[in-house]
């Protein structure tokens, strides 16, 4: 959750941009934002999985098989403007995320490892605070905005680690139907598999359409447009990186161990603004499910880790956000 592709900077600048009142913060806010900001001042969600076989391996040996026979996750964020200055601002945010699954027809096929613990079922509990810096500048004569955050995270049990990332944005080209950025996201963070990524953003507004092609790269691809009166339809493709603690004795493993897997969700999402400040969210689609892994606390992947690997399921997400601003 804490290493390749998290990009949480990107809605935060949103949600920074859409509060500002100078000049630069018209050009710079409206190249990346809209009617339905990415991140909220309140968000929650429910998202439920279909059913899906895995297997894992430790030290590159098969260890574990079964089906995960349920998984459901709860989320819920908020993020708080502290400071608004014309050019500048400070913000906070905080998630909670419960990860529950209901597992069956474990099987252990490890000759190494006879004793290990086979997994029923679980639930994990995963939260982080976050403090966001934004500033937006002139750059070439062109808008730029830059962020640093600093976050630290945890679990039921206590907080475990301190991150931090810095995201600089230069939007190269801006008119009524296209808008061009590109930058650089860097991370403070051992476990990171890559210290720094390109980062490129593209928006382009069909002529004689109502669909619109909203890209970053590596967050995002959707075909986005209007359907009804208040509400929005996209779909495409996400890349999402999803993980939490865990905590364990068996021998071979650490004390405290982080969980994380990317997923890239393909499907359709509707947005709907049910009044000036309530938004309803309903998505759904395939899910293909790539580098489960659990490693040592504050560790780089490694594949002499434990991995985990599942086939394509189906999910189904539904959350309401609000935004008194």
């Amino acid at each position: 959750m804490k290493n390749v592709f998290v990009l949480l900077l990107l809605p935060v600048m949103s949600v920074s941009a859409q509060t500002q009142s100078d000049s630069i913060k018209k050009r710079a806010g409206k190249a990346i934002t809209n009617k339905f900001p990415t991140t909220r001042f309140l968000d929650l969600q429910y998202e439920q999985f279909s059913e899906t076989d895995y297997d894992s391996e430790y030290k590159r040996k098969d260890l574990e098989e079964g089906t995960i026979k349920s998984q459901r996750r709860f989320k819920a964020a908020m993020n708080v403007q502290l400071i608004k200055k014309p050019t500048w601002s400070i913000t906070a945010s905080a998630r909670y995320k419960l990860e529950s699954f209901d597992i069956e027809k474990v099987r252990n096929v490890s000759e190494d490892f006879q004793d290990f613990p086979l997994t029923k079922s679980e639930d994990y509990h995963f939260f982080s605070t976050s403090l966001s810096y934004t500033k937006f500048s002139m750059l070439f004569k062109k808008p730029v905005m830059f962020n640093a955050t600093v976050t630290a995270d945890g679990s039921d049990e206590g907080y475990e680690r301190i991150t931090g990332m810095i995201l600089t944005t230069l939007i190269l080209k801006k008119n009524e139907r296209t808008t061009i950025g590109a930058g650089f996201v860097a991370f403070v963070d051992p476990a990171s598999q890559f210290p720094a990524l390109p980062v490129f953003t593209y928006e382009h507004k069909f002529a004689g359409s109502a669909w619109t092609l909203d890209l970053i790269v590596p967050r995002y691809i959707y075909m986005r447009r209007p359907l009804l009166e208040n509400g929005r339809l996209s779909l495409g493709s996400a890349f999402e990186s999803e993980g939490f603690y865990t905590y364990t004795s068996q021998s071979g493993f650490a004390n405290v161990n982080s969980f994380s897997r990317n997923e890239v969700k393909t499907g359709f999402i509707y947005e709907y603004h049910l009044n000036k400040s309530l938004i309803a969210t309903f998505r759904g689609g395939v899910a293909n499910i790539f580098g489960g892994q659990l490693s040592e606390r504050g560790e780089r992947r490694d594949k002499d880790n434990l991995e985990v690997k599942q086939d394509m399921n189906g999910y189904f997400n539904i959350g309401f956000s609000y935004n008194p601003f």
